[in-house]
C-alpha cells in the first residue's frame, strides 16, 4: 500500500492535478505541460513537452524554466517519501546542460532520492529525451522546515 506522500503526489502532479492549479504553473503553461508518469517511495517519473513560449532566442529552452521544473520534480519526488504532511523546502539546486532541449520535445524527467538523513535529503534528476539521451541533471537538497503550506488532504 502507498504511504500517504505516494498517495498526495498520484493527486497532485497529473494533469489537472492541485499542483497544476499554482498560479506560476499556469504562467509557464506547466499546468498542462507535465504529467506524472509514476511515483514510488523516493522516487517519480514525469513526462514534459516543453512549449515554445519557454525558448531563448536561439529555440532551446531557457535553462532558468529546466530549474524550475526540476524543483517541481524534486518537490514531489521529496513529498513521495513523506509518511504524513509536514513542510519542506529547497537548500539548493545545481543544474548541468549537457544537450539542448527544443520546444516540442518530448522529455522524461526521472527524480531519486539519492541520500537521507534526519537533516538533509539529497535528489537526483535526469531531464531525457525520447531515446533516454541525458539532455540535463539537476542535483539538490532539501530538507524539512516550518511553512504555512495549506494541508493536502
Amino acid at each position: 500500500m502507498a504511504n500517504w506522500g505516494e498517495s498526495v503526489v498520484r493527486d497532485i502532479a497529473v494533469k489537472g492535478g492541485r499542483a497544476g492549479k499554482l498560479p506560476f504553473m499556469g504562467t509557464l503553461g506547466l499546468d498542462t505541460a507535465l504529467d506524472l508518469i509514476s511515483v514510488s517511495h523516493g522516487q517519480t517519473v514525469l513526462a514534459w513537452q516543453a512549449a515554445s513560449q519557454l525558448v531563448s532566442m536561439d529555440k532551446i529552452i531557457q535553462g532558468g524554466t529546466m530549474s524550475v521544473v526540476a524543483d517541481i520534480c524534486q518537490g514531489h519526488t521529496f513529498m513521495s517519501s513523506l509518511e504524513a504532511f509536514e513542510g519542506f523546502s529547497t537548500t539548493d539546486l545545481e543544474m548541468r546542460f549537457i544537450k539542448p532541449v527544443y520546444a516540442g520535445e518530448a522529455i522524461t524527467i526521472t527524480s531519486h532520492i539519492s541520500m537521507s538523513t534526519d537533516r538533509l535529503t539529497l535528489i537526483d534528476t535526469n531531464f531525457a529525451d525520447e531515446t533516454g539521451d541525458i539532455r540535463a541533471t539537476a542535483h539538490g537538497g532539501w530538507r524539512r522546515v516550518k511553512r504555512a503550506f495549506a494541508k493536502a488532504s
